[in-house]
């Protein structure tokens, strides 16, 4: 794993000292072979770059274009989620970001998913932190 660490860059702004301004993804395969049966499993682990307000962050050129589409692509995923979780609410978004597209299997697939929001406790990120919960309660609603 600290493979992935020297690998991703990192740029401090305002709220972050050590942003890595990416959401990182880790694919590991499994296969178990007894006989002539094979049982094969997939387990995705995403570490999902936090929202931030760019007038919060104090982001600028380069910096504030990541943050965009960083917040569309977890936009993208809550409006995945709030698809999937209701029963007229259409089709998925998938294909309108990478991220989605590449979670795809893991949100309406058979599969289990686990999910762990981390949050700040500082009274300055408490929109933040109030989004990141209603993010995961809307996640904690998926039933398929």
């Amino acid at each position: 794993m600290q493979l992935v660490e020297i690998t991703r860059s990192s740029k401090g702004h305002q709220l972050n000292h050590r942003s890595s301004r990416s959401h990182c993804v880790v694919t590991l395969k499994c296969s178990n072979k007894k006989g002539n049966s094979l049982k094969q499993s997939r387990f995705l682990f995403v570490d999902l770059a936090g929202s931030e307000r760019i007038h919060k962050s104090g982001a600028t050129n380069i910096k504030a274009e990541e943050a965009k589409n960083i917040n569309q692509s977890l936009t993208t995923l809550g409006r995945c989620i709030i698809a999937i979780k209701s029963k007229n609410g259409g089709h998925p978004p998938f294909r309108e970001t990478s991220l989605t597209m590449l979670l795809k299997d893991s949100l309406s697939g058979n599969c289990k998913t686990c999910m762990i929001c981390t949050i700040a406790d500082e009274s300055s990120m408490v929109s933040e932190s109030v989004s990141t919960l209603r993010f995961g309660l809307n996640c904690g609603h998926v039933k398929l």
